[in-house]
């Protein structure tokens, strides 16, 4: 064994103690996991695990990737259910959950693919929802869709926006919304499958559509979803605002 790697065992295994008084997973299960995740998948649950809390900037330095591909990897962890953030100083922190497994729902966050047909169907909710949209996006917007499921919402913002951000979780449903939104020639809808809780857009936005509901909020995200949004800040006005906070009284 490299001196290397019996160093990154040592520290592995000096956290066998933490993970007994806090739940965390135990390094073998950890190192078992790893055996079921493509590289560098692994790698980085590792990395991780050992150092406890992690940003997107010290992940990409340490297991020697570029922050667009650290970026990829730990979303995709975070959606197979193996890590959770935290924000500090409204930077984002990664760690290893004591729990792995996917957030599972009775209904609604999360709404497969077979159930999409039924909300489409409902011509009350989506003539509502078209007046919204009319009323309040301005010509040349930018708009995010949280939780954008097949893309209704960000179809009919599309109209106006000059782009939208579709983000959806689950992968069969956002395959589905890409393939329409490429069908219908949309080239200002760009889908991003993330957790609409925890995503990093491209740019900050005009406009946030997030239509979750479905039983009174009884299991849906909604609230999380725009509590997020509201702390990132993920829209313009509220970088403005953040902005206007911070600066120095004179």
């Amino acid at each position: 064994m490299s001196e290397q790697n019996s160093d990154i065992f040592a520290e592995l295994f000096s956290k066998e103690d933490e993970s007994v008084e806090t739940g965390a997973p135990t390094p073998i299960k950890v190192l078992e996991e790893t055996g079921f995740l493509e590289d560098p998948l692994g790698e980085v649950l590792l990395k991780v695990y050992t150092e406890g809390m992690m940003s997107l900037k010290e992940v990409a330095n340490e297991v020697d990737l570029t922050k667009s591909q650290a970026k990829r990897h730990l979303g995709e962890l975070r959606l197979q259910g193996y890590l959770g953030v935290e924000f500090e100083a409204g930077q984002k922190f990664y760690y290893v959950k004591s729990r792995w497994e996917t957030e599972e729902f009775p209904s609604g966050p999360v709404i497969p693919l077979v159930y999409q047909y039924n909300l489409l169907s409902d011509d009350q909710r989506l003539s509502t929802i078209k007046e919204a949209i009319d009323e309040h996006i301005e010509t040349g917007d930018v708009v995010a869709d949280l939780g954008a499921g097949v893309g209704v919402l960000s179809y009919l913002a599309s109209d106006k926006a000059k782009k939208v951000y579709a983000v959806e979780m689950d992968r069969e449903v956002f395959e589905e919304g890409s393939r329409i939104m490429e069908n219908e020639g949309l080239d200002n809808v760009e889908y991003i499958r993330d957790d609409a809780r925890a995503v990093d857009l491209p740019e900050k936005v005009d406009v946030i559509l997030c239509e979750m509901l479905d039983t009174a909020l009884v299991a849906e995200l909604q609230v999380p979803v725009m509590n997020y949004a509201i702390e990132e800040p993920l829209t313009k006005i509220q970088q403005s605002y953040h902005a206007l906070q911070k600066r120095p009284e004179h």
